[in-house]
């Protein structure tokens, strides 16, 4: 008599998803990803340079966190798309594995850059925790709700390549975090503008960096975890 699986369909769940995993792991980079990659850093840049310029206008640390994420950003996938083309050359001379391996370097650098932005957030927030500042709230208000569109529009270019590719999931989170900073520094101007709170602005910011550092690690237990493998066969079928 043939024994009957009581949990057929946990089983099913449990190897499919590890099984994605390892095929988010092992999938080189492609150019779709790359042409992502690049209007992400185009976004990126150009409003990095609004808020570092507003920050100073309003005097809102979580805006200069934001903007300081921002250029981390940029500098992260200025470093991905290197190792993108790099892998695309690889790929071309059929060498997928030092693809591969090439896109983790990539990646473990990327992940060292957020361990640098959560330094950076941790410090800031103190600072301004310690000797809190005046804010102008209206203009942090309408630099904060333009960056949020700006990190929306990225959050949605890459939310596909991340279940792809190790280097397009680092950058995913890069602009999310971007995302959840402009949500801040919103968040913040409408304390000041409503209950003339100066401390919560600093507060916010260090809860994102604490947010910023566990997923960091996340991300980095992820990198190096992955073997660096091609993925051979049966991939589409499991998307």
């Amino acid at each position: 008599m043939t024994a009957i699986d009581p949990h057929p369909h946990q089983y099913h769940d449990e190897h499919d998803h590890h099984l994605h995993l390892d095929e988010a792991e092992s999938q080189p980079i492609s150019k779709v990803h790359l042409w992502q990659l690049f209007g992400v850093l185009v976004l990126t840049l150009g409003y990095a340079s609004v808020e570092w310029w507003g920050s100073g206008k309003t005097h809102s640390v979580a805006l200069l966190a934001d903007a300081g994420h921002m250029v981390v950003d940029a500098s992260g996938l200025l470093l991905t798309l290197a190792g993108g083309v790099i892998s695309l050359v690889a790929q071309s001379l059929q060498a997928n594995e030092k693809a591969l391996k090439v896109e983790k370097i990539a990646a473990l650098l990327n992940g060292l850059g957020l361990v640098g932005l959560s330094l950076y957030l941790w410090w800031t927030g103190f600072e301004q925790l310690a000797s809190p500042k005046m804010i102008d709230a209206m203009p942090l208000l309408q630099i904060a709700s333009g960056g949020f569109v700006v990190n929306l529009i990225a959050v949605f270019i890459l939310h596909g390549g991340q279940k792809d590719n190790i280097n397009v999931k680092g950058a995913y989170l890069h602009v999310l975090f971007d995302l959840l900073g402009s949500v801040t520094a919103i968040v913040s101007a409408v304390a000041v503008m409503v209950w003339h709170v100066y401390w919560l602005d600093p507060i916010l910011s260090l809860g994102v960096a604490g947010l910023v550092s566990y997923s960091t690690w996340q991300f980095l237990k992820l990198v190096l975890s992955s073997d660096a493998k091609p993925h051979t066969g049966g991939c589409g079928h499991h998307h």
